[in-house]
């Protein structure tokens, strides 16, 4: 099967996309090059420990989300935990932006970090109903 018709490449995929995603918001995070953050709204930051502990978190995110994507039948767990993780970055994200910090980037997260929920859920239902019936 093509790799966006069958489900199960189709939701190894996207896990893998969110993966790398997860790796490249660490990375930026662990760089956090003090330009780009000030033209995006951000307040200089004179100490670098958390801005680099949040980009290490994401890595590790990475992990356990590629840990999903390398074999979703074996780690369903993971897949879960994806879309929980997912839904709570939303709703975090959202809120602060509504209440601490009228951001357009943290808006955008918050909503990039909703469809991702939403693409795994839909990607996972479709997959899982597939192997239900027993289907390749």
């Amino acid at each position: 099967m093509h790799l966006l018709t069958d489900p199960a490449r189709r939701l190894s995929l996207l896990l893998w996309l969110i993966a790398l995603h997860s790796t490249a918001v660490g990375i930026g995070l662990i760089w956090h090059p003090p330009a780009l953050l000030a033209k995006m709204g951000y307040a200089p930051c004179s100490e670098p420990f958390f801005p680099t502990q949040g980009g290490v978190f994401h890595v590790v995110m990475a992990v356990c989300y590629g840990m999903a994507a390398w074999n979703p039948r074996r780690n369903r767990a993971l897949v879960t935990f994806t879309i929980t993780v997912k839904l709570i970055a939303t709703l975090f994200l959202i809120l602060y932006w509504a209440f601490a910090a009228r951001l357009p980037m943290i808006l955008f997260s918050g909503l990039g970090d909703g469809a991702m929920a939403a693409a795994v859920v839909w990607a996972y239902a479709t997959w899982r109903s597939n192997d239900i019936k027993g289907d390749p």
